[in-house]
């Protein structure tokens, strides 16, 4: 669990390894070693898991399974969103969520089998409003 909570801190805050390593209680160096090891796990998997449409023609299929699944025509995507609850660590100001524990704020968009075909991910205190706004 520190591996990964290292590596999302790194990844969604501008400072560097000291910083994300020291909210976690860790040194620079295991905060380096971990966030190579995740996204060493991330990218060998990103292909198969996390798979945005890229032409008209992928989108239309989209489109057209979700319709076949659930009758309701042009539907490119299903959105929501999820709080992951993470330890808590020394700097946790911004990191609550409305239900009181420190949070990361998840929301991912799947395609009609339940990939994911894209994904944001903010701290506990931002809400869904303002992560649909900030996601791509």
């Amino acid at each position: 669990m520190d591996r990964l909570a290292v590596a999302i801190n790194y990844l969604t805050h501008s400072g560097g390894h000291s910083e994300s390593g020291g909210v976690f209680g860790l040194s620079k160096a295991s905060s380096l070693r971990y966030l190579r090891e995740i996204v060493a796990v991330l990218k060998y998997l990103s292909h198969a898991v996390i798979c945005t449409p890229s032409t008209l023609l992928q989108w239309e299929k989209v489109a057209e399974s979700f319709e076949a699944i659930s009758g309701v025509p042009n539907v490119a995507g299903c959105v929501d969103g999820s709080l992951i609850e993470i330890k808590r660590f020394y700097d946790h100001d911004g990191w609550y969520c409305r239900k009181l524990f420190p949070a990361f704020n998840l929301q991912a968009i799947v395609d009609y089998s339940k990939r994911f075909m894209s994904f944001s991910l903010r701290s506990g205190s931002s809400n869904d409003k303002s992560i649909f706004a900030r996601s791509e």
